[in-house]
């Protein structure tokens, strides 16, 4: 499973330098009735690092993708550096499988 998203990286994190492809954070998912937290790498553009403030379109691969299959478009999720919120990661698409999947809609039937 891979989920594109629109990814901010906070500038006042507690971070000194931006991130480079492959940063691996910790993830917190929040649902109407829980709060959980996932290990997962964020993918940027090739040759792309992200200064501290800045926003682009990237690639999380959660590491155990069995807790992600509720993600939904629009779902934010929070990247964690120990006890400090680095950053904002709002769900664009979400690739499973061989194929490409249509963006989930909370209210749409499969």
């Amino acid at each position: 499973m891979l989920i594109l998203v629109d990814f901010t990286l906070y500038e006042k994190s507690g971070r000194v330098h931006g991130i480079a492809s492959g940063y691996r954070p910790v993830w917190r998912r929040e649902t109407t009735h829980t709060s959980s937290l996932h290990c997962g790498a964020l993918w940027l553009p090739t040759g792309y690092d992200l200064p501290l403030g800045y926003t682009c379109r990237a690639v999380l691969q959660p590491l155990c993708p069995e807790f992600w299959e509720s993600v939904v478009q629009g779902e934010m999720v929070h990247a964690f550096e120990g006890e400090k919120c680095t950053g904002l990661a709002v769900v664009r698409s979400v690739f499973d499988g061989p194929g490409i999947r249509t963006p989930r809609d909370p209210g749409a039937k499969e």
